[in-house]
């Protein structure tokens, strides 16, 4: 499936699923860094933000399928690095528990949701996948 359909997908189902969970971060900061980490349960798939800045994506423990904006798809076991670019935007599905992590350069002023505000767009809303044969991604 691509990644517009697969947004097509949760756009249709955020509001009207049964199976939806908000998925919490956690929030870290550091001298000029901003960290968020989130665990996202097996089964689940979310619509990443879409992201303001250059930053690092790890996947901290799990394996994750991402389809990205062309309509790739790649399994990503733990531990993984990788740089992620502004602009870009994936659907995650968690195919193990899965620990995400988000690192940016952030202004030690503001406080975790005004550094959301500038770095991200949208909420994360996680839909179940469903039979993993059937994967969103």
């Amino acid at each position: 499936m691509s990644h517009a359909e697969n947004l097509q997908k949760f756009k249709e189902h955020i509001d009207t699923s049964d199976d939806a969970i908000e998925l919490e971060a956690q929030h870290w900061r550091g001298d000029g860094v901003y960290v968020r980490t989130m665990t996202v349960p097996a089964g689940f798939g979310f619509i990443g933000k879409t992201h303001d800045t250059n930053h690092v994506f790890v996947v901290v423990s799990g394996k994750i399928s991402i389809t990205d904006e062309y309509g790739e798809n790649t399994i990503y076991h733990a531990p993984y690095v990788m740089e992620s670019l502004k602009g870009t935007q994936r659907t995650i599905a968690a195919l193990e528990d899965s620990i995400l992590l988000n690192a940016h350069g952030a202004d030690e002023s503001l406080d975790n949701e005004e550094i959301e505000n500038i770095l991200t767009h949208m909420p994360i809303i996680a839909l179940s996948t469903g039979d993993p044969l059937e994967r969103i991604t």
